[in-house]
């Protein structure tokens, strides 16, 4: 089975989990990589100013950060992409 995963990260290259915390790091890629390769036949990293022309939603899992934001401005922009993804 060809399996690929799309994983998104924010503006900042991170992947966070929360990031309304005090003291809150991002999730450890390297790690979270490594692990998934034994499930995933294709893994791609990217940023959401990145160009998804080429990513078609119903082939792909997807993992991106969580849309929490002070403002809700992060929040709509991500939101966004998700959806036509």
């Amino acid at each position: 089975m060809n399996r690929k995963l799309l994983i998104i990260l924010d503006y900042r290259k991170m992947l966070y989990s929360k990031v309304n915390a005090i003291n809150s790091s991002g999730i450890n890629l390297k790690l979270l990589i490594k692990l998934l390769k034994k499930k995933f036949n294709k893994i791609l990293v990217r940023s959401f100013e990145d160009s998804f022309e080429d990513i078609k939603g119903n082939e792909w899992y997807i993992i991106y950060q969580s849309s929490e934001d002070r403002g809700q401005y992060y929040k709509s922009y991500i939101e966004d992409i998700v959806y036509i993804l």
